[in-house]
């Protein structure tokens, strides 16, 4: 659980994030290629499969680009959480507070 709470935070954490992509990136296009993406995205612990990274590619980038730039990088790890989606969803303020004791 430790590992999954410190890897969240990585995932979010901007910094670590260019680290990563600067890790990645080819020097002379200055992007990650596609099929260099699903490394960078296990570096930065996503959760994101394959399929999922084509399909982000694909609708997110322009027919000359050959990757991910930096922009797109740092989005693609930090929204297509699908579990942080789903988690997003859940009233968690309202929860809590319905959960603590009343002294009636």
């Amino acid at each position: 659980l430790h590992e999954q709470v410190e890897n969240g935070f990585k995932r979010r954490n901007v910094k670590i994030l260019f680290e990563i992509f600067n890790q990645f990136k080819n020097n002379i296009t200055g992007l990650i290629a596609a099929d260099s993406v699903e490394k960078a995205l296990i570096a930065a612990h996503s959760r994101l499969n394959q399929e999922d990274n084509l399909t982000y590619l694909k609708l997110n980038t322009n027919k000359e680009e050959e990757g991910f730039d930096q922009e797109q990088f740092i989005r693609l790890v930090q929204s297509s959480d699908p579990i942080q989606r789903w988690i997003e969803q859940i009233p968690l303020a309202q929860v809590m507070a319905d959960a603590f004791p009343t002294s009636s």
